[in-house]
């Protein structure tokens, strides 16, 4: 009984520092991560309030700040953090952790308006200018992860006389393998109207898409995704297209973009426009 007894405790000892390794970022704009753990060190990624990352080290090193006029202490520690298609490892100031499973949310900041997403996580794609950021940003999703029905709330920082949200979608063609799969993002898609989004007490609530949504295209010539599959997936993929209208096609359609539009109309009558484009990831 002894020995059973010194195998389970040093299990439990194990799970419990396990248990405390796993935390959420609580901060509500986000928390960058530094390749040093300096406050001045450059910065790999910000990340979302709520995500999930893992401490694999603690530095040592403290650190008080002030936020809001007030003082917060904390530690440097070296994390790993999971995005939707790398790992991120870096440091990050551990007053902003917490061990509370905390819902998703993605702010987006434009000047002068913020819109935050509720129980969605966002991430950011990369290459986009500054200024093109000013009246456009794309982020995208996790496979099977959609702004659809979610709840926004808008923060907008100058007088307004109207303020509209508006929705819509486009899809595109993929080819489907074993696996791997070719997504025709610069060919032909289906572009939706322009749905308003109802206001709802405090919130907006984004719209969500069926079936018959999901799979609306334009019409094309069979010849036509032919040359296109050819050029922008090679032989393999369009040998897996010989008959594109039959049950066992690998040619697919779905969503691959979806829309949300600000428009506001300022105390001087002049409009203002924002488009945030939500990239979704296609295939299986």
């Amino acid at each position: 009984m002894k020995n059973l007894l010194l195998f389970v405790i040093p299990l439990l000892i194990n799970f419990s520092a396990n248990a405390q390794s796993q935390q959420y970022v609580a901060a509500e704009n986000g928390l960058f991560t530094r390749v040093s753990p300096d406050r001045g060190a450059r910065s790999l990624m910000k990340l979302n309030y709520g995500t999930k990352v893992e401490i694999i080290e603690r530095t040592g090193l403290r650190l008080d700040i002030l936020d809001g006029g007030e003082k917060v202490s904390g530690e440097w520690v070296r994390v790993n953090a999971y995005t939707p298609y790398d790992l991120v490892q870096g440091y990050v100031f551990d007053a902003y952790l917490t061990a509370e499973v905390l819902e998703p949310t993605s702010v987006v900041n434009f000047e002068n308006i913020t819109l935050t997403f509720h129980n969605l996580e966002l991430w950011e794609t990369e290459s986009q200018s500054w200024e093109a950021k000013q009246n456009k940003i794309k982020y995208y999703t996790e496979l099977g992860v959609t702004p659809e029905n979610k709840k926004i709330t808008i923060n907008v920082k100058i007088p307004y006389k109207r303020l509209a949200i508006y929705q819509a979608y486009e899809t595109s063609v993929s080819i489907m393998n074993e696996g791997p799969h070719c997504d025709l993002l610069d060919w032909k898609h289906f572009h939706s109207t322009w749905i308003p989004i109802k206001y709802e007490a405090d919130h907006y609530f984004t719209l969500g898409y069926d079936q018959k949504d999901w799979t609306k295209f334009v019409p094309f010539e069979i010849e036509e995704l032919k040359a296109e599959v050819r050029e922008h997936c090679g032989e393999e993929y369009l040998r897996l297209i010989e008959n594109p209208e039959g049950s066992n096609s690998a040619a697919s359609i779905s969503i691959s973009t979806i829309y949300i539009k600000i428009v506001m109309i300022d105390m001087n009558d002049n409009p203002i426009e924002r488009i945030i484009a939500f990239e979704i990831p296609m295939g299986c």
